[in-house]
């Protein structure tokens, strides 16, 4: 039997938090659509006559928020490259649509984002990052098989309370 809830495999929907707060999606996720990586800085302390650690800590943690997307639209396209200026033209399908990319300016863009997908119990988990920038960029390859999917990596930054991501079960009513 199904999952109680829209999300029954993996994260299906990302995108960003607009004012309002106002969820702006980029579009269904793609298969291991979302990933959090944690990279930590370890130190341990030694006495001189010991051959095992007294203590260890963490001196350093970085969280990032891997995405990977399955709508290759121009404008999800300028998200995923973190570009902060409008930098699209015309609308489809009214019009030729054109993306011109700056290289100065990838990665720039500050957003809130968001993350949906099954959780606990047959909720929706959500995944939201106050303060998230580009640190590593998918290729963007438009292959005679494929299509060009965008992916990205977001480097979790401190917003200034310490809290650089939150993950909650909510009931999808």
């Amino acid at each position: 039997m199904a999952a109680s809830n829209a999300y029954t495999r993996g994260h299906s929907e990302f995108g960003h938090i607009a004012a309002g707060p106002t969820d702006v999606p980029w579009g269904e996720a793609g298969e291991e659509a979302v990933q959090i990586q944690i990279a930590v800085q370890n130190v341990e302390l030694h006495g001189a006559g010991s051959k095992s650690a007294f203590d260890v800590g963490i001196t350093r943690a970085d969280l990032d928020l891997v995405v990977n997307g399955i709508d290759g639209s121009l404008t999800n396209i300028h998200r995923f490259l973190g570009l902060a200026t409008g930098d699209i033209t015309g609308s489809l399908p009214a019009t030729d649509e054109g993306l011109s990319i700056n290289a100065e300016n990838i990665g720039e863009a500050v957003r809130e984002v968001y993350s949906l997908g099954a959780g606990a119990l047959s909720l929706v988990r959500r995944i939201e990052v106050p303060s998230a920038k580009p640190f590593n960029l998918g290729p963007l390859a438009q292959t005679k098989t494929g299509w060009m999917i965008p992916s990205v990596t977001f480097r979790c930054l401190n917003p200034g309370d310490d809290i650089v991501m939150t993950i909650r079960d909510i009931s999808s009513s």
